[in-house]
C-alpha cells in the first residue's frame, strides 16, 4: 500500500504539462479502489500474528487454513488490480516519451503479484510441513507458474513451453487435490489416509484447507447442530483456537469436529 500511495503522490512531482500528470487521476482512483483491500490485509496480518504467537498443537493447521482462505480472498482481487494496469500500460504503449513512466507503471503492476507469490509460497512450504515433506524447486515452479510472464511484453517462446510442458508431466500431483478427489469419489477420511498411507490427521488437513476456501461445505464433516455450537464457542471466547474450545465444549466434541466447524467460519467471514 506504501508503494501505492508514493506512485499516486508521484504525480504531484511532475510539471502540469507532462504526460505523466494527465494520468494521475487515474492513479488515484487506483489507490483508493484498493484502500479496502488494504484494511482487509491489515486484519490478515494481526491473525496471522496471534495464530503465530499461539502454543496450539494444531498451529500449522490453523495457520494453513487462514493462508488458504486469504488466497482465495486475495487472489481475484490482485489479479483485477493487476490487470488494470496492464490495460493502462497498453492504452499508452503507442504514445512517445513516456518511457519512463512505463516501467513505473510495470513496477507499479509486480506489486500485486508480489503478494500473491508471498502467499502461495506461504501456503506451500506449510502444506509441505503439515505433510512432513519437502517443498522442491519443481513444485515451487508449478506454484508459480501462472505468474512467470506476468509483465506487459513479455511473450513466453515455443521452446520454453516445450520445456514447461515436460517439467509439468513430470512434477508430482497436488497432494491435497488428490484427497480431494478421492473424498469426492464417496470415500471417508479413514478409507483415503489407508489408501495414501498418510495419517487421518493430514487428510483432515487436507480437507479442511477446502472447506476454508469455501470449496467444500464444513457440515460434510459434522452436522449443522455441532457447527453452529462450535462457533458459538469461537464468538464467545474471541478466539480461532482449537485448545480453548475443545475445554469450553468438553469431550463430546473432537479436535476433528472444531477443526472443521472454524475453517467454515473462516470461509464465512470472507467479505462478499
Amino acid at each position: 500500500m506504501h508503494d501505492l500511495q508514493y506512485h499516486a503522490e508521484s504525480y504531484d512531482k511532475d510539471e502540469n504539462r507532462s504526460e505523466k500528470q494527465k494520468h494521475k487521476e487515474w492513479a488515484v482512483s487506483l489507490m483508493n479502489e484498493f484502500i479496502p483491500v488494504k484494511d482487509v490485509a491489515s486484519k490478515f496480518i494481526i491473525q496471522v500474528k496471534t495464530i503465530l504467537t499461539s502454543r496450539e498443537s494444531n498451529q500449522l493447521d490453523l495457520l494453513h487454513q487462514r493462508i488458504m482462505a486469504a488466497i482465495g480472498y486475495f487472489d481475484p482481487l490482485l489479479k483485477k488490480f493487476s490487470g488494470k494496469v496492464t490495460e493502462k500500460i497498453n492504452s499508452l504503449k503507442t504514445t512517445k516519451g513516456i518511457k519512463n513512466y512505463l516501467n513505473e507503471l510495470r513496477e507499479t503492476e509486480s506489486l500485486f503479484v508480489r503478494q500473491l507469490k508471498i502467499l502461495i509460497k506461504a501456503e506451500s512450504l506449510i502444506g509441505m510441513a503439515l505433510n512432513e515433506g519437502e517443498l522442491t524447486k519443481s513444485e515451487w515452479r508449478k506454484s508459480m507458474a501462472p505468474f512467470e510472464k506476468h509483465n506487459a511484453g513479455e511473450i513466453s517462446t515455443k521452446k520454453n513451453q516445450s520445456k514447461h510442458q515436460q517439467n509439468e508431466k513430470k512434477e508430482k500431483p497436488d497432494s491435497k487435490i488428490v484427497t480431494l478427489g478421492l473424498f469426492k469419489d464417496g470415500k471417508t477420511l479413514q478409507e483415503i489416509a489407508r489408501e495414501r498411507n498418510l495419517a487421518v490427521s493430514t487428510i483432515e488437513g487436507h480437507l479442511a484447507s477446502f472447506v476454508a476456501k469455501g470449496e467444500l461445505e464444513a457440515t460434510s464433516f459434522i452436522s449443522q447442530e455441532k457447527y453452529d455450537t462450535i462457533v458459538a464457542a469461537s464468538k464467545k471466547l474471541n478466539t480461532l483456537q482449537t485448545g480453548p474450545v475443545k475445554v469450553l465444549l468438553g469431550p463430546e466434541y473432537s479436535y476433528s469436529d472444531i477443526r472443521f466447524a472454524l475453517a467454515g467460519y473462516l470461509f464465512s467471514q470472507q467479505p462478499s
